[in-house]
């Protein structure tokens, strides 16, 4: 008798038992968990995907060309910093910064030097142009931007605002040439809210 009364009891025909509004329970509160920790693995997943964009881009700009064409800036600036600024500490206007910058920086020995010089600021502006679009864009699956914010703001900012400061009048000025609108990231990020903070 008293297993027909439990069969009886755990039917979920006409009235439900409480056995059953047990189970339905715990499969209610087990889906939900199991949904809450999937959000939370996609979460994880795109915290350490954006990490990671960023840390490929601190990476290719240290080594392969962008090394060597920051290395290749840094010791023209090297070899003209003592001058540089005196032109700062005078306060001299911004064309012949502008000036001191192209015959001397931005100048090599040799043409195919100085076209060397030059070229080696427009990979690098480009390559910030890139990652300022990887810190912008935003889709419906990434949950916010493509590259974190903090990884570009300690790896790169520091650098771009140098950058922009030293060779905005070059970008400037191959962008009136050709229309284009190289060097736009680079500015973004030295003038922008990020590296400004």
């Amino acid at each position: 008798m008293a297993v027909e009364a439990t069969s009886k009891s755990l039917r979920p025909d006409g009235d439900r038992s409480a056995a059953f509004h047990y189970i339905e329970l715990i499969s209610w509160v087990a889906t939900a968990v199991g949904i809450f920790l999937t959000f939370f693995q996609l979460a994880a997943a795109n915290i350490d995907r954006r990490t990671g964009s960023a840390l490929s881009y601190a990476e290719s700009f240290s080594t392969g060309d962008l090394g060597d064409f920051r290395r290749l800036l840094t010791k023209s600036y090297l070899r003209n910093a003592t001058n540089f600024e005196q032109l700062r500490t005078a306060r001299a206007t911004d064309e012949a910064v502008e000036a001191f910058v192209m015959s001397s920086v931005l100048s090599g020995e040799s043409a195919a030097q100085t076209l060397e010089l030059r070229m080696a600021v427009l990979e690098i502006a480009d390559m910030f142009d890139q990652i300022y679009i990887c810190i912008e864009s935003r889709s419906l699956w990434t949950f916010g931007p493509r590259c974190d914010r903090s990884v570009v703001k300690t790896y790169f900012c520091e650098y771009a605002i140098s950058f922009y400061d030293l060779y905005h009048w070059y970008l400037d000025d191959v962008s009136a040439r050709f229309g284009s609108e190289l060097g736009t990231g680079v500015k973004a990020l030295a003038e922008g809210e990020l590296c400004a903070a």
